[in-house]
Order: C-alpha cells, then structure tokens, then sequence
C-alpha cells in the first residue's frame, strides 16, 4: 500500500510539471477551450525543443492576448522582447 501511495505522489509531481502551470479556472483575459496545446503562444524569447500538440481542456489567452512567462495573459504588444511563440506542431 505504501508503494502504491508513493506511485500516485510521483505521478501528481510529473502531471504537474507537464502542466506549465496554465490555468485552469478561466477567469478574466482567460477563455475556456475544449482544445489547446502544450505550447501555447507565449511571450518568451525560446522556442522549447519539445513542443508538440496534444489536445487538452484547458484556459487560453483570448483572441490578441498571449501568456507572459508567469502565464498571465498579456496583449501581444506587451512582449518586452518583441517574440511571441506560436505552436509548432
């Protein structure tokens, strides 16, 4: 039992992680969508190596919003460094 206990910990550890911290509740510049990516478009400087698209239910920015690096929706103007990442794949 306390195998299975220590399983079920790493893998809330693991989805976590995997979640980029997008919100989920979908509350201001936030709109729910049935079907996002892990890659959503970002205000950041680096493509990730990694990023693919898997469908999920989640929060995305709305229509001329993007998430900062601390995913908080932003206009796409407000990038600081002018690069706003779409999805790739």
């Amino acid at each position: 039992m306390k195998t299975l206990a220590t399983v079920l910990a790493f893998m809330a550890v693991v989805n976590f992680s995997n979640s980029l911290l997008i919100p989920t509740i979908c509350t201001g510049d936030l709109i729910k969508t049935d079907c996002f990516g892990e890659c959503p478009p970002r205000c950041i400087g680096v493509l990730p190596i990694d990023c693919t698209f898997k469908c999920k239910k989640g929060c995305m920015c709305k229509e001329g919003f993007v998430f900062d690096n601390r995913y908080k929706c932003i206009k796409n103007e407000g990038c600081k460094n002018g690069f706003v990442q779409r999805r790739i794949g």
